[in-house]
């Protein structure tokens, strides 16, 4: 038996994953996910996903889950069959693909950009540090040794552009990775107030230039923040209205 996310207990839970999938590889599921098309609009359908110890990540689409996790299935074993010739192709971060299978994975360093860590923070970095991302996760597999140090990275850059962040914890804060992280409200305060000096999130964004999916993820970014914002807003002035 794979191991199943932990919201299964209570969200999809009646699927039972097939146990063909290796016992170290995580696996989780729905009955309505949302994709987005690169060309814009976008579609809901059952899925599966997968994310083998090897490293990558499985994806099936189908009708039902069951059916999205039997073509799920078929793209680990072709993968797992596969010797594996990787190409950056249009990946910087060190991510690959191989050019047989299509398999992806992290197996080749990042390509530096002079000056990279400077540039201005981007929506993703500062929705990131809102919701708690840069605390250590209850889940063991989005807290390994590269993630908590691209995490410190994104930490710095803030100090870089004037916000300072409280120190990262050593551990995880919550035993539920669905609980709301003492650490991202403390995050997010900080945050809300630079913005608010600032004259608003228009005035710490990057300027908007990214086409195709870059910018369609950057822009549900910016959304996230400015809700984040609003809302911070609404609790100020709530907090500022003298009692009855």
């Amino acid at each position: 038996m794979p191991k199943v996310a932990d919201h299964h207990r209570w969200k999809d839970k009646d699927h039972v994953p097939s146990n063909a999938w290796p016992e170290d590889c995580y696996v989780q599921w729905g009955s309505r996910g949302a994709v987005l098309r690169r060309e814009g609009g976008g579609y809901r359908t059952a899925f599966f996903e997968a994310f083998p110890k090897a490293g990558g990540f499985i994806r099936g689409e189908g009708e039902t889950i069951a059916a999205a996790e039997e073509k799920a299935f078929a793209t680990f074993r072709r993968e797992s069959a596969c010797a594996h010739a990787w190409s950056r192709k249009d990946y910087t971060n060190g991510g690959t693909i191989c050019r047989t299978c299509g398999a992806f994975r992290t197996t080749m360093k990042p390509v530096v950009k002079l000056g990279h860590t400077r540039r201005p923070l981007e929506a993703w970095e500062i929705e990131t540090a809102m919701d708690g991302g840069l605390a250590p996760s209850p889940l063991a597999r989005f807290n390994t040794p590269g993630d908590r140090q691209n995490n410190r990275k994104i930490w710095l850059r803030f100090r870089l552009h004037g916000i300072r962040l409280s120190e990262i914890p050593a551990e995880p804060e919550n035993t539920d990775a669905f609980e709301e992280s003492p650490y991202g409200r403390s995050c997010r305060d900080v945050i809300c107030r630079h913005i608010a000096e600032a004259g608003g999130p228009d005035a710490i964004f990057e300027a908007a230039g990214q086409g195709g999916m870059a910018g369609l993820f950057d822009a549900l970014s910016r959304r996230g923040v400015e809700r984040e914002y609003a809302s911070w807003l609404a609790e100020q002035a709530g907090a500022e209205d003298p009692a009855p």
